[in-house]
């Protein structure tokens, strides 16, 4: 399972720590993204989402 966590980078949270804990924890194996949104680079956003269970 991929999940992954995206925002603005004015509006990141300057670490995602707890929330990889709290998902891994919960759902086991699972890998956590973190992707830090650019309207510039949105193919890029599209490439990492594109197999994404859960965004």
């Amino acid at each position: 399972m991929k999940i992954v966590i995206s925002d603005y980078p004015d509006s990141m949270m300057p670490t995602h720590e707890y929330e990889k804990e709290v998902l891994i924890n919960g759902l086991g194996n699972c890998e956590v993204v973190i992707h830090e949104y650019d309207d510039k680079k949105r193919k890029d956003f599209l490439e990492i989402v594109k197999d994404a269970d859960a965004i």
